[in-house]
């Protein structure tokens, strides 16, 4: 999985060739096997963030279910989700706060440093997860009330 965090500035991104124009603030999210590119508007300088996840790396070596099917359920998603998350979309202001909270701490190494980054990013996700849940009620709402008409 990888997020682009736009620091600064404004760009063009595309995932699976869908293109938006992202702003400072915004959060793309790209998931495992897809498609994207970033490409820079002549008259307008960026600077982002590019955030690698490996998903295994937050699960424990011993087996613990409720982590392995929350992220199980993270990488095998294959709803839609909006590639770009703005300030817009409920949960945007936890995301953000996790991702700032997470380079802090890479900043001055505190002890415990490991542990707070990892509930940092377990926080991430967790609102990530909210927010995929709340657009599959809406598809699956929208669905159902075009059948009933």
């Amino acid at each position: 999985m990888e997020l682009i965090y736009i620091k600064k500035g404004c760009m063009i991104v595309s995932v699976d060739l869908e293109y938006s124009v992202v702003n400072a603030g915004d959060i793309v999210v790209v998931m495992p096997g897809h498609i994207h590119s970033i490409i820079q508007n002549e008259s307008d300088s960026c600077e982002y963030e590019n955030i690698l996840f490996n998903l295994d790396m937050l699960v424990s070596r011993q087996c613990d279910y409720d982590t392995v099917s929350f992220f199980n359920g993270i990488a095998g998603f294959n709803g839609y989700c909006p590639p770009v998350i703005s300030k817009t979309v409920p949960h945007y202001s936890d995301l953000i706060h996790y991702i700032d909270e997470a380079d802090n701490i890479c900043k001055y190494f505190p002890d415990g440093y490991r542990l707070k980054i990892r509930a940092c990013l377990f926080n991430f996700f967790l609102s990530l997860m909210h927010i995929f849940t709340r657009i599959r009620i809406c598809l699956y709402t929208c669905l159902m009330i075009r059948w009933i008409s």
